[in-house]
């Protein structure tokens, strides 16, 4: 949404994009087009990062991708609640 005092939010479009190739490949770097609007894409790179016990591990991560011109770092973590009858799969 796009925050307009006095007047009303206009919702900017949603977004959704498959993980598992990111978890697969390490990286990606794509244009996925805005749903629920007219027109419009947004332009996502991504890294994929285990899960470390060392808390400086993220700032050499972060280090490492402050390089790309024009790029903004932020973190995503999900807390899974509970899932079921999910597929059997061999890491």
């Amino acid at each position: 949404m796009d925050r307009d005092i006095g007047t009303r939010d206009d919702p900017l479009g949603n977004v959704s994009m498959e993980l598992s190739e990111i978890c697969n490949n390490g990286f990606d770097d794509v244009w996925l087009p805005l749903e629920d609007v007219q027109h419009g894409m947004l332009h996502v790179q991504l890294t994929w990062l285990w899960l470390a016990n060392d808390p400086l591990e993220l700032d050499r991560a972060i280090k490492l991708n402050s390089d790309v011109d024009g790029a903004h770092n932020a973190i995503l973590m999900v807390f899974l609640d509970g899932a079921g009858n999910l597929p059997v799969s061999i890491w």
